[in-house]
Parts: structure tokens; C-alpha cells; sequence
């Protein structure tokens, strides 16, 4: 398979209960979402609002996207002044594999211009389309101009000839529409769509591999990729839109409808790395789920013995930011001192981005407090490790300038030996540094050795899904052990390996 976008990305969707005047509270909401949003992507900013017009003239929909942080778009050219609404939808973005574009162009959401509203919208998704290759050669067989390598460009144009096909979008063929459109959906997708008369429809994949949200205020219904972006608009009753589901928001009522279903398969890395720690995954505490993999290591910690015996020759460190609840739980477990030595100067995330970008965030990212270390055993509790690129300078920087007597490391992660092709940055089998070759030794003792730790362990799967909380039947854990829930995930998978 060729290189091309995949994204790790954040979606969040509001819609007035009054919808009778438009309101500057629409931007304001979607300015909130966002920014609590951040850490799902960067690179990009994107808002489209509905304005209502009243029979004036006038565009209806207000579009504006931006290769920057949701703060700095927000913060520009009077934004919540300008585009007050009824309805809109906004997103963030990481560009995380291929060439990486970070243009505009590349920046959702995506807006279908059409000379009949009815066949007129604005879609945002987070996932990752497994059947993309296939679906860009059919558009190209048919004369389709693809202007960009995002999934996204491909729902919108199955989308547009959904709509086509029906003579546009009514109250009565939602369903019909959404049908068609993820009967030709392979992977992951959670959607948001603003239609051209402020209604909004909100669609999830049938395994729910990523999380979307909704609660409601008196003012508004929204709709988002996590909990906590929920939470800043005061919502504290919120649910999980429902895998393979779509939800109508329209008459100020939401209307659910179930659209296809299939083995659930939420996606494991969420709750593990991606997703703020205060939010909630399926109903199930983020905090919680990564405190339990911090007591899952240190159940099964070597050194076990010598820290229960000599807690003050240790230090536990984590790698902020997704592992301090880990550590804290395991520093915990041993009554051992805890100190965050590390910190994080640079707040973006390294492995999700072009090797030449990785390596310039990764040199600026971290800088330690050499007084903490100075002497010490120092455990380092890490999420997860991919490519052990960012780990590896991590090491460096505690033995060039803390002096620690040893440096051994613990992730909450098992070992990623298997591509993702469902949202998370693990392209190819050669780039996992679970993959190295061994020669016969055990794994932990060459990675350990890759990175100069004196020792390393992973996570096992077993205690991965007793901490999660979650039926381990409805977890998707294709990047550790290779078997993929849909069957482009497998095709794909075969490519590679060949």
C-alpha cells in the first residue's frame, strides 16, 4: 500500500435548540470543544456554522479552516463575532502518515458546494477509511477529481452521489442515504455532517472503534469526540453515541437510528495514550483505566523485591503526560518516592509525525530536574513505545545530565508488532521496534539494550484487558496481536506482508 494521510483527529458538533435567531453561541461552543480537543490534532483548525438567513440573500453556511491550534483560529479576525448560527461542526487535526500535508485543503471539515441546498453540507470525521485504496480507484475510474489524499474527501463524494441519487437530503431518506454510504465503508469512522438547512447528522462506525459523545443544555445539543470537551460547555450527563448508529438532530429532538452492526471493537490506544485522562471512554473512567495499568506493572515488576525492601534508593518518573496516573498508581503500590523529574517543554506529540518533524520535537520536547535523579534507581513509567525514538533521547538526557545510578523502564503498552489501519500512526511492520530482530535473545533485554535502559518490560495483553474494565471481546487489540476486526484491516495487513 502506498503512503497516504491517515488521522488521529478530533470532531465536535452543536445545534440551538432555539433556532429562530442565530447566535454567537454556536462559534463560542466549538471554540471550547476544540481547544479541549488539542491534544487529538494540531495542525489544523476547521469550523463550518449554518447561519439562517430568513429569506435574505446570503451564504448559509459559514466555512473557515486554518493550519493552526484551535486557540490561535479562535483567537483571529473576530471569529465569534462573525460566525454566529444555529448549527455547526467543528475539528482538529494531525496529519500522521504519508507526506503529512498540512495545508488548508488537507484541514476539515470538508464542504460540498451544490447549487440546490438540499444536496449541499459540510462533513468532519476522526478514523481511518481500510478500504481507501480501493475507493480512490473507483472515484478515478469515474472521473472523480480528488484533490487530496484525506479520507475525508472520499465520504464526501459517497455522500454527494448518496444524495444525488435521491434528489438531495429530506426528513424521510437519512437512513436510506447513511446506508449506502457506510455499505461501501470499510474501518473506522466517526462523522459529523451539517446539512444545508442546519440539521445535523452524527454517525458512528458499527465496531465503535473511536469515541463520540453527546449531551445536551439548555441552549444546545453537542456532540464530540471525548467527554471533556463535553464538560466545557457544563455537561455532566453525557452518552456514548452507539456503534453503527446514526443520530438526527433536527425540530429540537434527536432521532436515532440503527444503521449496521457488527463486533465492537473500540480501539485499545485511545484510553491507553490518546484521550485526555479526564474523560470517559464507553462510560469507563480514562484516569481510572490508566491508574489500574500502573498497579497491572507493578504486579509483575523484576525488581519487585528490592523496591519493597529499599524504596528510597528509587525514584518513579513518569513520561508525561498520558503515563503520570500509571505511575502514581505504581509508585503507590510500593510506597516509593514519586517525582515528576521530567518536564515537557514542547506539548506536541512526537510519534504522530514526519520523521524529520519527530526528531526536531523529540530534541526540544523534554528537559529533566538533575537534583531528583542525582543517585537514583530511576524507574521510568512510559504509555507506550512504537519506534523507542523518543524513550531512547529520553535516557540520554537523564544519563547526560541527572547522574542516576540506573535507569530502567516500564510501559502500560503491550509490545506493537502489527500496522494500525483504523486511525493510529503505525504504518508498517519495520518501523515497531517490537519487531527487531532478536537473534534468539528475549525482546525486553533488546530493546532495553536499543535504548540504553538497565532493563525494560512491557505490559502483557492479559493484564492490558483486565485493567481496561471493558468485555475484552469488545476491545480491538489488531496492533498486538494481528487480528484485524474488518476485512480490509486483514487485506491490508496481507499487502504489507508481502
Amino acid at each position: 500500500m502506498g503512503e497516504r494521510i491517515e488521522e488521529e483527529c478530533g470532531v465536535a458538533a452543536v445545534y440551538m435548540k432555539n433556532r429562530t435567531e442565530n447566535s454567537g453561541y454556536v462559534p463560542h461552543a466549538l471554540n471550547l470543544m476544540l481547544e479541549a480537543l488539542q491534544h487529538r490534532g494540531q495542525t489544523g483548525t476547521g469550523i463550518t456554522i449554518y447561519h439562517e438567513h430568513n429569506g435574505a440573500s446570503g451564504k448559509t453556511f459559514r466555512h473557515r479552516k486554518k493550519t493552526s491550534s484551535a486557540a490561535e483560529f479562535f483567537g483571529l479576525e473576530g471569529v465569534d463575532e462573525f460566525y454566529n448560527g444555529i448549527s455547526g461542526l467543528g475539528h482538529v487535526r494531525y496529519g500522521t502518515s504519508g507526506d503529512r500535508e498540512e495545508s488548508s485543503d488537507s484541514t476539515q471539515p470538508f464542504y460540498r458546494r451544490h447549487g440546490e441546498n438540499s444536496k449541499r453540507f459540510a462533513i468532519a470525521y476522526n478514523g481511518n477509511i481500510a478500504n481507501y485504496n480501493e475507493l480512490r480507484q473507483q472515484f478515478a475510474a469515474q472521473h472523480f477529481d480528488l484533490e487530496t489524499e484525506v479520507d475525508t474527501e472520499v465520504l464526501m463524494h459517497l455522500l454527494s452521489k448518496s444524495l444525488d441519487a435521491r434528489e438531495g437530503y429530506s426528513n424521510d431518506n437519512a437512513r436510506e442515504i447513511w446506508e449506502e454510504v457506510c455499505n461501501s465503508v470499510d474501518g473506522a469512522y466517526s462523522i459529523a455532517t451539517l446539512l444545508d438547512n442546519g440539521v445535523l447528522n452524527i454517525l458512528r462506525d458499527p465496531q465503535g472503534f473511536k469515541p463520540l459523545v453527546y449531551g445536551e443544555t439548555e441552549e444546545c445539543y453537542a456532540f464530540a469526540s471525548e467527554t471533556v470537551a463535553l464538560k466545557q460547555l457544563g455537561i455532566t450527563q453525557f452518552n456514548s453515541v452507539e456503534p453503527g448508529n446514526l443520530v438526527v438532530v433536527e425540530d429540537n429532538d434527536l432521532k436515532f437510528e440503527k444503521i449496521n452492526e457488527a463486533a465492537r471493537a473500540h480501539c485499545h490506544f485511545e484510553y491507553v495514550y490518546f484521550m485526555n485522562k479526564a474523560s470517559h471512554f464507553e462510560g469507563e473512567s480514562v484516569f481510572s483505566i490508566r491508574q489500574n495499568l500502573g498497579r497491572a506493572l507493578a504486579e509483575k515488576e523484576p525488581l519487585a523485591e528490592d523496591l519493597k525492601a529499599h524504596p528510597g534508593d528509587y525514584v518513579i518518573v513518569p513520561v508525561p503526560e498520558s503515563a503520570i496516573p500509571a505511575a502514581e498508581a505504581f509508585a503507590y503500590h510500593f510506597n516509593a518516592p514519586y517525582m515528576s523529574a521530567l518536564d515537557r517543554i514542547n506539548p506536541k506529540r512526537g510519534f504522530i509525525n514526519a520523521e524529520k518533524k519527530r526528531d526536531r520535537i523529540m530534541s526540544s520536547k523534554y528537559q529533566i530536574i538533575p537534583e531528583v535523579v542525582d543517585g537514583k534507581k530511576v524507574i521510568l513509567i512510559d504509555d507506550s513505545i512504537v519506534r523507542s525514538e523518543t524513550l531512547k533521547k529520553v535516557i540520554s538526557l537523564f544519563r547526560g545530565g541527572g547522574n542516576p545510578s540506573e535507569v530502567h523502564v516500564r510501559v502500560t503498552e503491550p509490545p506493537i508488532k502489527h500496522p494500525c489501519f483504523y486511525g493510529v500512526d503505525f504504518a508498517s511492520f519495520n518501523e515497531l521496534i517490537a519487531n527487531v530482530d532478536t537473534n534468539g535473545r528475549q525482546l525486553e533485554d533488546v530493546v532495553a539494550q536499543r535504548i540504553d535502559a538497565d532493563s525494560f518490560v512491557f505490559m502483557d495483553i492479559d493484564r492490558l484487558g483486565s485493567a481496561v474494565e471493558m468485555n475484552p471481546e469488545d476491545i480491538c487489540n489488531a496492533c498486538l496481536t494481528g487480528n484485524y476486526p474488518t476485512p480490509f484491516g486483514n487485506v491490508r495487513a496481507d499487502e504489507m506482508r508481502e
